[in-house]
């Protein structure tokens, strides 16, 4: 009889997490992803996909500019690799939240 109280409370406990994260998510959407919406593309934009970003532009919408990719980094200490995503952002990014730097451990 105990196994199956131990089994409610923890299905009861997973579902209070789940919850917990799915909100939290949904409050902080805006800050994780920088704005309101997301457009990836690994080739140059079509044209008319940039006229239409230019017309947004006009009427006042802002938009910041992500370019990303993959490269290996050596870390100074072990002369160790390293796979690391370097990421260059327009001077407007993030349209939400802030960037902050961590603190970091001294060597």
């Amino acid at each position: 009889m105990s196994s199956i109280s131990l089994g409610a409370a923890a299905l009861v406990a997973i579902d209070s997490y789940a919850s917990n994260v799915t909100s939290s998510i949904q409050e902080q959407s805006r800050a994780l992803l920088g704005g309101d919406i997301s457009i990836q593309t690994r080739r140059p934009l079509f044209d008319s996909t940039q006229k239409l970003l230019d017309t947004l532009t006009r009427k006042g919408v802002t938009f910041a500019r992500v370019t990303s990719f993959p490269s290996m980094a050596v870390v100074p200490r072990t002369t160790a690799t390293r796979l690391v995503q370097v990421r260059a952002v327009s001077a407007n990014y993030p349209v939400y939240g802030e960037i902050t730097k961590p603190d970091l451990p001294k060597q």
